[in-house]
């Protein structure tokens, strides 16, 4: 039954597929882990060599053609694969991404037009050799990563300008111009004013001239949250990891009770316990760190 059992074979042709297939999606050690399961009884090494002995299927000279890199062993061992973009399919894994084999498997397809590649230098100088009328473009990617590193380049000297723009950009439902009122420092207890108190300030004063949050948001530019956030508080809330202290609504009667003497913080702890405390002595003892109070860590 030739169709069926060929002659000397330990499985059936379905089986023998099917195994083939298995090992291509995954890998051997992989399809034999999922053989197990199914109760098919193989190894490993059986599935690769089911790989190897499999004829690659033929394809037609390609035309358009993107090359890359992947990596053998990361770091260290690199191959290079080549894919027909028309077809969407790969047509050949090279076993390294050497100048001379590239270049080699060019000149064994002559009808190349179009290579599409990254900018690897020995890539560019293989398909120059290899294919020389072919038409070198970047990848999809590169072209896109070139693209904003040069409109970067471009604006980055701009930001006055851009945010003029962006101010007269805003939803024209609004035609009100924000009054032109500096942001002072002396309006601030500290005179070095950071990035962030200056965004609250001009926050309050958007929304003072009667912007939306959106308008704002889109203004700055920083989220309608943040936006949100800020019109409601009179100074910077406190970024990273820096945590409110559980036990800071305390902090009067803590002072009160240091000052006065009584400098035992498990005292103080279990008397603000009884107060309707809830949080930790841990957090007691950072409380007092955080006002300059010398105590001992809690045992």
């Amino acid at each position: 039954m030739p169709d069926f059992l060929p002659l000397h074979a330990q499985r059936t042709l379905r089986q023998t597929q099917f195994l083939r297939r298995l090992v291509f999606e995954v890998n051997g050690e992989a399809a034999a882990r999922i053989c197990q399961g199914i109760h098919i009884s193989v190894s490993s090494d059986t599935l690769t060599r089911l790989a190897r002995n499999t004829a690659l299927p033929s394809f037609p000279d390609p035309r358009i053609i993107g090359i890359d890199d992947w990596a053998i062993h990361k770091g260290t061992h690199y191959g290079t694969l080549i894919a027909d973009l028309e077809r969407q399919r790969t047509i050949a894994v090279l076993p390294d991404r050497t100048r001379d084999t590239v270049q080699q498997w060019l000149k064994e397809h002559p009808g190349i037009q179009i290579v599409s590649r990254d900018r690897y230098a020995d890539y560019i100088e293989a398909i120059k050799q290899g294919a020389p009328a072919a038409i070198q473009i970047t990848d999809r990617w590169h072209l896109l990563k070139n693209l904003s590193d040069a409109l970067h380049r471009m604006f980055s000297g701009y930001g006055n300008q851009l945010q003029e723009v962006a101010n007269r950009l805003v939803s024209p439902e609004s035609e009100k111009k924000v009054p032109e009122e500096p942001i002072r420092s002396e309006n601030l207890p500290n005179q070095r004013i950071s990035h962030q108190e200056k965004l609250l300030l001009e926050v309050q004063r958007l929304a003072k001239a009667g912007y939306s949050n959106r308008q704002i948001a889109r203004m700055l530019p920083i989220h309608r949250e943040t936006v949100a956030r800020y019109k409601e508080v009179d100074r910077v809330p406190v970024r990273g990891g820096a945590k409110p202290y559980v036990a800071a609504r305390y902090e009067p009667y803590v002072l009160e009770r240091w000052q006065a003497g009584y400098q035992s913080p498990k005292q103080i702890y279990l008397e603000i316990q009884a107060m309707g405390y809830s949080g930790s002595l841990s957090s007691l003892y950072r409380l007092l760190i955080h006002l300059g109070m010398k105590a001992n860590s809690p045992e």
